[in-house]
Parts: C-alpha cells; sequence; structure tokens
C-alpha cells in the first residue's frame, strides 16, 4: 500500500496504552469538513477544535453503532424465542390431532366388535325351524 494512502501510523506498544490514545491522521473531502464545522457551530462556548468534534462525532457514531447491535441481537433472541415457541405449539397440536385420530380408530374398533357380538349373538339366539308337520291324509 502506498504510504500516501494509508490512514494510520502502525501505533508503537507505548502509544496504545498511553492515556492520550493513538495518533489517527485521516483525509476528508471539503464537504465533509463543512459538516464538521456546522457541527462545531451548534455548539455552544467553548466550542470544540476539529479534532475535538471529529472524536465527538466518532465517539456518537460508535455508541448508536453498538445500540444498533444490541437492538438486532435482541430482535434476533426474540425472534428465536418466537420461532422456538411456534415449534412447540405445532409440535403440541400434532399430538393432539393424532391423539384425537387414535380415539376415532379405537372408537371404530370398538364398533365393530359391539356389530360383530350383535351378529354372532343373533346367530346362537335364532329360533329353530319346527319341523314341517305331516300331512293329514285325506
Amino acid at each position: 500500500m502506498p504510504k500516501d494512502s494509508q490512514d494510520a501510523e502502525k501505533p508503537s506498544s507505548d502509544s496504545e496504552n498511553s492515556p492520550s490514545g493513538v495518533r489517527l491522521s485521516i483525509r476528508m473531502r471539503a464537504d465533509m469538513m463543512r459538516e464538521i464545522d456546522k457541527f462545531i457551530d451548534l455548539h455552544g462556548e467553548p466550542k470544540p477544535s476539529r479534532f475535538e468534534a471529529v472524536r465527538e462525532l466518532v465517539e456518537a457514531g460508535l455508541a448508536v453503532h453498538r445500540q444498533k447491535r444490541a437492538a438486532a441481537k435482541a430482535t434476533a433472541s426474540e425472534a428465536r424465542k418466537a420461532d422456538y415457541a411456534k415449534a412447540t405449539a405445532d409440535h403440541a397440536r400434532a399430538l393432539l390431532d393424532q391423539d384425537e385420530k387414535t380415539e376415532r380408530l379405537r372408537q371404530l374398533r370398538l364398533a365393530k366388535e359391539a356389530h360383530d357380538l350383535r351378529i354372532a349373538s343373533a346367530e346362537t339366539v335364532q329360533p329353530k325351524k319346527r319341523a314341517a308337520k305331516p300331512a293329514k291324509d285325506a
């Protein structure tokens, strides 16, 4: 990478741990500088320097980013909970449907058995046919 396009100097271990932080050099377009100057003008006295304004804007942007990530994480968690609840309800509904089918089959089997018993008992209880009387000779 050419030296001209580097955004940050490689920090030394001493500068990372220092209270002032890591020095960062950036280039900005003129329209961005105008926006930063407008931001500075909105502040009351004492007005921040451009460096302080950029630092404040970066901190605000990072805070918003953290909030969005936390909200997305919470939304994903809620979505997982909703999916689990739906899957549990679907499973319970399927079990109930299966129980209802099983009960219906049991009732049909009982009805068939009762029918078969009625037919079997009717066949055993039928009155015997009487033998025909011999005809009288006239």
